[in-house]
Formats: structure tokens, C-alpha cells, sequence
């Protein structure tokens, strides 16, 4: 432990850092993968694609192999180029929220997404992927979906549902695909810049150069944004307090036991981003070998305190604020051909994810009080994870035999060692006699104290400490940093075609690490041609997800207390889909069961009694759903209509704590009833035009009595207490609009806007209170490409 001036080490940049002379090194090097070139099939002009083409665009996420969307086992949504252009989806999360089934909910460090009614504490529960490598960190397990631009993708792959038979842990509700464009023939470049009226500012630029032969070439991608977000007046009776110490909150915050005061005249502002920014680089040879190199940054100010509670900006010293970044080097080295004696694919990587958030937890005007319960006002952590990833995959086509023709076998090995370092916990106290040298705040704090801020450890495997403050050895110790992981997990997985063009899929894989038993994640699928348009498909496949490194390990003496008894979450998914298409439409019907069990939340009584975040297994979900979708083209595909609804609902044998008036509105909270529509129409040469909206029901949740208070004097003095859980508008009812004009070959002007009658609503989720839904966002942009 050591007092400091937290905040004089400020971020620096990652291009400071040694690593990037060694990556862009590599990057350079990458021609020493290529062999002789072999021309590449040429693809059509998107205007002379069908409808049949557009949506049967080959699919590789579900299987590792190429099939359109009608072979691909599961439930599938695929996102091309141009459906990401035509949306105007310029983050990850921009594009989630038009699949059926996911649901943006709310969280207290990222925007995150619930998925076929499962909503976790932070986005832990799918995969998301960057040509098939896995980027969830170690820390949180966390997928960062707003983190990841989409200036980079070629076409996005989803698996609506478990992939954990491939794809291994975090697999569990889904699989998010990000497959990055290949090399072009001829140089390309693509650049956009964008304003606001919240103070959005973006600029992404895309740049594609031919390595001299066809199929290889090096591409390089970057994106800058920054936003002031959108901004909501918040009544008092919206905040939660911070207790007195040594106070029963078991029924609720009483007069005289709270030592903030509810907060009158706040203005949360919603989706507010610092200046972040992407950079991606690949070098790809003509045989599928590639290089790799991505860099992100991310910085996202937060509606609430660490406390959950309102904030004045202008009275704050820190502003509520995470910080996220990740570094990926990966090489991607390929031999042979499938249709040959197989194709064997060696992929080293490694990655970097960097963490530090920071956050006011009681307001100027409560310091006397915090000074005399020695209660720190500033709270933080920061700390850094290192992954070293080598994996090996053999995919070959065997020959036909009897009854199975077409037959594919693809297995792979994964061996992974995570590492956690630097983690350390801040807390800062008022200084009010001034005993210490000024911190980085005292120039804010002027008016009121300076403080003084301590650094404690926030996890360290194999130390305990007792409550006397005693350090003692105890369990695992990690081989480096404040804890590790080893973990190794393969699979295998056989396709074929039965007589009838019926698919059949059957496989697994098998994941250990060292903590927990071994994980098994079977899956068996079939795929059939009805005859007449119409298709089917059956799967029965399951997933799983480990807990995160911080809900296991943690420190007494920090914000978070690990639980060394906490289990892996699993799913259990039984689903099918009835599919009928023609030359303009195509329409699906599918439904699914999952059984849920061990579900990884937070306890909220404790959480609200001390703010350690204790995570803990809370109990099974089984859940019953149905999603429909239907795409209508014609006029040559100068219209375009996308309809989508969902219905999902909470069956017998869900732990009560998980239901509210029969729906799911506990710890998981979920819309029974969502629905989507897009229509896209191009009235003349050059202009596109796309509106789409989406409606949910209410979303039956219950505030936890541990974070209520009754008639407590708020800031102007007038009594107050918490608002009840019906009083948050939970209902989505939004429409956005998206236009692009390109007025020559190389110039184009577009507008996009969002939420257009800035109707205010609240994303539920795994938080004390729900969060507000982002308002009305315009942005006019400005396209230059050759």
C-alpha cells in the first residue's frame, strides 16, 4: 500500500509502447508467408446479385467450412458490406441491435447486449471474433461489442445461439463473426467524415492495395470518434444513495442512515464517448495465410457513479469514466488444400487488453460526512491482461461413401495462458488539513479539500488477507503477475450430405483449464430441403462460459470480493426453423429452448451494502422463444423490406428470483415481445433511403429493497424517496432513418439519425437501477472513394 497523487501516471499512448516496432516489423515481414498466387473467383456487381444471392452469401462461423445460410446448421444472420452501409451501423453495437433476438440492456462499464432472454452483468455470455480469433479479454471475459468498429468488416457472421462446440468458453448465447474484407485487384480507398450535434465528431478511412499478384494484398483501416452523448433531466426519486457505515439497509435507506442526499437538477448524459479510435492492418496472401494487427481504444464516461448514483458534472473532481484497449497481433499461416490431402492452419497469437476506470462516489457536498466515517470520495482500479494463444486446425474433404456424400472433416486444438498484472485498486480520501502534497484533483477541489489517494492491491492469486489487514499465502500462486490461467481446449466436427440434400452435422468439443472440470459441448444438426422453396433445419447443441478471473479472485481490501466457489455457467439449446424462399422474398420461422443453469450475476443485497461486487452462481433459466423474419425485394432491388419479431418467455423449473409477473425480470431481464422493420427503397440513381424502428414490450423488473430510501430531504431540502420500478419507462419505440446520396462516382453526402423522437426510455439490466436509453442522434456525413 502507498499514498499518492493518483492521476499524475497518466495513459499513455499505446504507439509509445515497445510492442508496435516488433508488430509493424512483423507486418513487414509478412510477404515470407506467400506461396505462388492462385487467381481468385470473380464475384458479380452487387446490382446483378439476387435476392437468393444476397442472403445465401457463404457462411463460415457455424461450421469453419462454406455453406450458404440455408446449409449452415443453427440459426444464422449475416450482415454484408452493404446492409452495414444501408443501416448506417458505424460501432459493432450499432449492428446487434437490428438481429432477432438481441436486445441492448443496461451496464455499468459497457454497452451490452441480452440475447434470446439471457442478460448478464457485462457482455460475457457471446464471442466476439476477428476472422474467427477470439477477442473477449480475461478480466471480464468481456466481449466490448462498442469497442470494435465496423469500418474494417466485410460482412459481419452471427450464431443466434450456443457455439461453444467450436468456439469453446464465452460461446454461450452467441457468436459474433467480424471477417475483414480481402484484397482487391486494384487500389481502394474509402473515407468518410462525420458531425453532430452532441459534439459527434468521426472520421474512418479504409485504404486496399494489391500485393502484385491476384488474392494478395495488404489492407489498413482507421477509425476516430468522440461524442458528448445525449443528455436527460433525472428526478431525485431516480438515485441511489450511499449508506451511512454500519447502518441495516435490509429495509431500504431510512432518514438519518444515508450519506448522500438525492440528487435534484441532474442531467446523465447517455453514451458519451472521449476521443477513441481503432486501427487495423492486415497483409493477406492469395492461399488465406494473413497477418494481423489491431489496436483499440476506447473511452466511455458512465451515466452513475461507482455507486450507482446521479451526478452534476460541474461538481464532480472525476468524472465517471472506463477506459478499454486492446492490442492483437495475430499470424495466420496455411498448407495444402482441403480438396487435397487437407488443409492444415497454424494461428499464433497474442493479445493485450489494458483496463482503467475511474469514478466520483460521493459529491463535494457529502465530504464532511465522508471524512468523519473515513469513507474514500474517488474510487479506480487499472490493471493490464496478456494472452498468448497458439492454435492448430486440419480441415479436409473426404471422399464419398454410400449414403454420405460431400463429406468434411474439420478438428482443431487451442492451448491459451492468460496473465493479469498491475492491478491495483485506488481510493481517495479529503485531505481537509491538507497532510499531504497536492493531488491531480486539487486544482478542482480548490473550493472544497484536496484529497489523498491510497494504493491497495485489487487481485492477487493466493493471498488472502484477514480483517485485521494481515497478507497470507494460501492456494493457488500464479507463475506470473497477480493471477493466471491455463487453459486447452479441441474439437472436431463431421459434415455431410445424406441422400435428399439432407445436411447432417455432428461434432463437439471438450475445454479444460485447470480450475473446473472439463467442459463438454456437444452438438447435433440436421438441414433439409422441403421441396417447393421451403427448408428446415434441427439442432440440439450446448455452451458454456467460465467465470471471469475477476469473479473468482479479488481482494478484501478492494471494491471487488472474489468467490473461489463460483461455477461455470452452461446452456442446453433445442431450436428449429421452417424457411420458405422465392426470387423476392425470403422468410424464416424458428423457435428454441434454453436451459440455463448456474447463472453467474452479483449479489445485489451485498452489493448495495458494501459496493463489492461478489458475483456468484443465482440459480436456472429455462426459456422458451420464437423469432420470425421475412426479406421482401423487388423492382430490381430498388425496395427493400426487412421484418423481424420476437417473443421469448420464462418457463416452469426458473428460479423465482428470475420472474416478475411472469416474465423475465430479475437478475435477467428481457422484452417478451420485440419487433423490427426496415425499409430501404433507391428512387433514382445514386440515393438510398432506409428507415427502420423497433417496438418491445415492458420489461417487468423489481428495484432492490437494499438500494430504496423513504422521504429522505433530497438536495433542495423537499422529501423524497425512490422511485417504484413501474415508473421506468422500459418500452422501446424508436425510429431511425438513414440517407446517402452519391453525387459522382467518387463523392457522397449521407445523413443518419437515431431515435428520432428523442423519446426517453431505460435499458434494464443486471444494474441497481435502470440505465436511460440513448436519445436523438444525427450525423451528416461526407464520402470520398476510388
Amino acid at each position: 500500500m502507498r499514498v499518492g497523487n493518483w492521476g499524475s501516471r497518466r495513459w499513455r499512448d499505446l504507439g509509445s509502447r515497445p510492442w508496435w516496432a516488433a508488430a509493424l516489423a512483423l507486418m513487414v515481414a509478412a510477404p515470407a508467408l506467400a506461396q505462388e498466387p492462385e487467381p481468385p473467383a470473380e464475384q458479380p456487381p452487387s446490382e446483378e446479385i439476387s435476392l437468393d444471392d444476397l442472403v445465401n452469401m457463404p457462411v463460415l462461423t457455424t461450421t469453419k467450412s462454406a455453406r450458404t445460410v440455408e446449409q449452415a446448421p443453427g440459426i444464422v444472420t449475416v450482415f454484408s458490406r452493404e446492409d452495414i452501409e444501408r443501416l448506417g451501423a458505424h460501432q459493432l453495437i450499432d449492428l446487434l441491435r437490428h438481429v432477432p433476438g438481441f436486445y441492448e440492456v443496461g451496464s455499468q462499464l459497457e454497452r451490452n447486449i441480452a440475447i434470446r432472454g439471457v442478460a448478464a452483468s457485462s457482455p460475457y455470455h457471446f464471442v466476439v471474433l476477428l476472422d474467427g480469433l477470439p477477442m473477449n479479454d480475461f478480466l471480464f471475459s468481456s466481449s466490448s461489442p462498442d469497442s470494435f468498429s465496423l469500418e474494417y468488416a466485410e460482412r459481419v457472421e452471427i450464431i443466434r445461439g450456443p457455439g461453444s462446440a467450436i468456439y469453446g468458453a464465452n460461446a454461450l448465447m452467441g457468436v459474433v463473426n467480424v471477417i475483414t474484407a480481402a484484397p482487391t485487384i486494384v487500389p481502394h480507398l474509402r473515407q468518410t467524415v462525420a458531425v453532430g450535434g452532441d459534439g459527434d465528431v468521426r472520421g474512418d478511412l479504409s485504404l486496399t492495395l494489391p500485393g502484385g499478384e491476384r488474392g494478395r494484398g495488404f489492407t489498413l483501416s482507421g477509425s476516430f470518434w468522440r461524442q458528448d452523448g445525449t443528455t436527460f433531466s433525472a428526478s431525485p426519486g431516480e438515485d441511489v444513495l450511499a449508506p451511512s457505515l454500519g447502518q441495516n439497509i435490509s429495509d431500504g435507506v431510512q432518514r438519518g442512515e444515508n450519506l448522500t442526499f438525492p440528487l435534484v437538477g441532474a442531467h446523465p448524459g447517455v453514451n458519451r464517448y472521449g476521443p477513441s479510435f481503432n486501427v487495423f492492418s492486415k497483409y493477406q496472401h492469395d492461399d488465406g495465410s494473413a497477418v494481423r494487427l489491431l489496436v483499440t481504444h476506447t473511452e466511455l464516461y458512465l451515466q452513475r457513479t461507482a455507486r450507482q448514483g446521479l451526478f452534476n458534472e460541474g461538481d464532480l473532481v472525476q468524472a465517471p469514466l472506463y477506459t478499454n484497449e486492446r492490442l492483437v497481433l495475430d499470424v495466420e499461416k496455411k498448407w495444402g488444400k482441403t480438396d487435397d490431402t487437407g488443409q492444415l492452419t497454424f494461428r499464433p497469437s497474442i493479445l493485450i487488453f489494458n483496463h482503467d476506470t475511474r469514478s466520483q462516489t460521493i459529491p463535494p457536498a457529502g465530504y464532511d460526512g465522508a471524512t468523519r466515517e473515513m469513507t474514500p470520495v474517488v474510487t479506480g482500479w487499472s490493471g493490464r491482461d496478456i494472452r498468448v494463444s497458439p492454435a492448430l486446425e486440419y480441415a479436409v474433404d473426404l471422399p464419398d461413401a454410400g449414403a454420405f456424400r460431400h463429406n468434411t472433416l474439420v478438428a482443431g486444438a487451442q492451448g491459451e495462458y492468460d496473465v493479469a498484472a498491475g492491478y491495483q485498486s485506488t481510493q481517495c480520501y479529503v485531505d481537509k488539513d491538507g497532510k499531504f502534497n497536492p493531488s491531480v484533483y486539487a486544482r478542482e477541489a480548490a473550493a472544497t479539500a484536496d484529497l489523498a489517494c491510497l494504493q491497495t492491491l485489487m487481485l492477487r492469486e493466493g493471498l488472502t488477507v484477514d480483517t485485521s489487514g494481515a497478507i497470507h499465502e494460501s492456494g493457488h500462486r500464479p507463475l506470473f503477475g497477480d493471477g493466471d490461467e491455463f487453459r486447452v481446449g479441441s474439437f472436431l466436427q463431421f459434415t455431410t450430405f445424406l441422400p435428399g440434400e439432407v445436411g447432417l452435422v455432428a461434432g463437439g468439443r471438450i475445454d479444460y483449464n485447470g480450475t473446473y472440470a472439463p467442459q463438454l459441448s456437444p452438438r447435433l444438426a440436421l438441414v433439409a430441403p422441403l421441396g417447393g422453396g421451403l427448408y428446415s433445419k434441427l439442432q440440439a447443441s450446448s455452451g458454456f462460459v467460465y467465470p471471469a478471473f475477476l469473479y473468482r479472485t479479488g481482494n478484501s481490501l478492494s471494491d471487488y470480493s472474489g468467490n473461489p466457489d463460483i461455477q461455470p455457467q452452461s446452456i442446453r439449446t433445442f431450436e428449429g426453423l421452417l424457411g420458405f424462399k422465392t426470387d423476392h422474398m425470403r422468410t424464416e420461422l424458428s423457435g428454441y429452448y434454453n436451459d440455463v443453469r448456474k447463472f453467474i450475476t452479483f449479489d445485489p443485497s451485498l452489493n448495495a451494502r458494501t459496493s463489492q461486487f461478489k458475483f456468484s452462481n443465482q440459480g436456472n433459466l429455462r426459456i422458451v422463444g420464437v423469432e420470425s423474419t421475412m426479406v421482401l425485394r423487388f423492382f430490381a432491388g430498388r425496395l427493400l423490406l426487412d421484418l423481424q419479431g420476437t417473443f421469448a418467455r420464462p418457463l416452469p423449473g426458473t428460479t423465482d428470483t428470475f420472474v416478475v409477473d411472469g416474465q423475465l425480470g430479475g437478475p435477467s431481464k428481457y422484452p417478451q415481445v420485440i419487433g423490427r422493420a426496415m425499409v430501404s427503397v433507391i428512387p433514382t440513381h445514386g440515393l438510398r433511403l432506409t428507415v427502420d424502428g423497433t417496438a418491445s414490450s415492458a420489461v417487468k423488473h423489481t428495484i432492490s429493497r437494499e438500494v430504496q430510501f423513504d422521504d429522505i430531504p433530497a438536495s433542495d431540502g423537499q422529501p423524497t424517496s425512490t422511485l417504484p420500478a413501474s415508473s421506468f419507462e422500459t418500452r422501446e419505440l424508436t425510429v431511425n432513418a438513414q440517407a446517402s446520396w452519391s453525387v459522382t462516382d467518387h463523392w457522397r453526402l449521407g445523413f443518419t439519425g437515431s431515435n428520432l423522437f428523442a423519446r426517453r426510455y431505460y435499458l434494464p439490466g443486471a444494474v441497481l437501477i435502470p440505465y436511460l436509453a440513448e436519445g436523438r442522434r444525427v450525423l451528416f456525413s461526407l464520402g470520398y472513394q476510388f
